[in-house]
């Protein structure tokens, strides 16, 4: 019978959100499971907490690529962070006796996981993106199960036991209210709606674009419903005159009834995002980030556009291309065969293969 558990891993809430649909998903299942969270003392802790989970933290961080004396200090530290916070994950899993520990990427679960394997307790990784992350791809080799968010994934790494599950995404997305949301917001439940997403700090390109071409696009009859970040939100208030038909917003607080709205989403390609518009079947135009680990974004993207059910455009042509790619779109029918790709995608059954994989790790 499964009753502990540990999940580690963060750095990013591409990482946290997967690890807290996982959680959510074990204790619906396994009503008596005890589930800890270990991660780093970053942006992931309070949204852990909020989620109701308790969670430890441990002295570690990621290795700093840009060149300037702040990091190269802080990469000197780092060693010594690797020491110290793998005493605390071994401390940890002392107290704790977790039967499995679930890693979900990033620099957080390095010290846990390594932990684990050394003491022989039955470990995973959740790999949600097309091209893994440095810490998964280490690992990989030396953990029991990888479960796969993206197909992809499967080419880079090397392990025991993989299985295809996709990506955890919020059960709540699938439950949008159009007119409700259209009602809230004072928009017309009629008219084409462009969703523009560029994560929850927003994507100054994307900001760029949108700003250069919006009046063109409302004038044309579009309605635009764009989530700009918190720290573009007041400078771009500032800039736009007030219309009807478009909307800014710092953040989405219904992002499920947003995806029902949306007959086009123009986002970032972060693993999650990928997954929620697959899932929903929306067409798209992804805008992989260039400032990345490994480009993993652009292998994202491509995991729906060569199949034909996304249309991707690289950053630094957004601004020159995204009109010609939304008139094409809907001006000249080719959303059609978009929805007809998205349609014949094979999507797994991601709770019922987590929850089996699990089961059987377990006994």
């Amino acid at each position: 019978m499964l009753k502990k558990i540990i999940i580690t891993g963060g750095g990013t809430g591409g990482h946290v959100f997967p690890a807290i649909a996982i959680a959510n998903l074990l204790k619906a299942n396994f009503k008596e499971m005890e589930i800890l969270f270990v991660a780093a003392n970053g942006m992931e802790v309070p949204i852990i907490q909020k989620n109701n989970f308790p969670v430890k933290n441990v002295w570690i961080s990621g290795f700093y690529r840009q060149i300037n004396l702040k990091n190269i200090f802080r990469n000197l530290v780092l060693p010594i962070k690797m020491i110290v916070s793998r005493y605390q994950a071994n401390q940890i899993l002392n107290e704790f006796q977790p039967q499995i520990v679930i890693g979900v990427g990033g620099y957080a679960a390095y010290p846990t996981l390594v932990e684990a394997i050394r003491k022989k307790i039955p470990t995973v990784i959740q790999e949600q993106n097309a091209y893994p992350g440095i810490t998964n791809r280490m690992l990989a080799p030396k953990v029991d199960l990888v479960l796969l968010g993206n197909e992809l994934a499967s080419e880079k790494l090397e392990c025991k036991t993989k299985v295809y599950s996709g990506n955890p995404v919020r059960n709540v997305i699938f439950n949008g209210n159009k007119e409700l949301f259209c009602k809230e917001n004072q928009l017309d439940v009629q008219k084409t709606t462009l969703l523009v997403l560029g994560g929850s700090l927003g994507a100054k390109t994307l900001n760029q674009a949108m700003l250069r071409h919006h009046e063109n696009l409302i004038n044309e009859g579009y309605q635009i419903i764009w989530q700009c970040g918190k720290i573009y939100y007041d400078e771009l208030k500032n800039k736009l005159k007030v219309h009807k038909n478009l909307i800014l917003l710092p953040f989405i607080e219904d992002m499920a009834g947003a995806y029902a709205t949306a007959d086009l989403v123009i986002s970032r390609a972060g693993a999650m995002s990928v997954s929620e518009i697959m899932n929903l079947r929306k067409p798209s135009i992804l805008v992989p980030s260039p400032n990345v680990a490994d480009d993993h974004q652009t292998f994202n993207a491509r995991s729906l556009a060569d199949f034909g059910a996304a249309i991707t455009i690289p950053d630094d042509l957004l601004e020159l291309k995204i009109k010609e790619q939304i008139d094409f779109l809907f001006l000249e029918n080719g959303i059609k065969p978009i929805q007809k790709h998205l349609d014949l995608l094979e999507i797994p059954n991601t709770e019922a293969i987590i929850l089996s994989e699990i089961q059987k790790l377990a006994s």
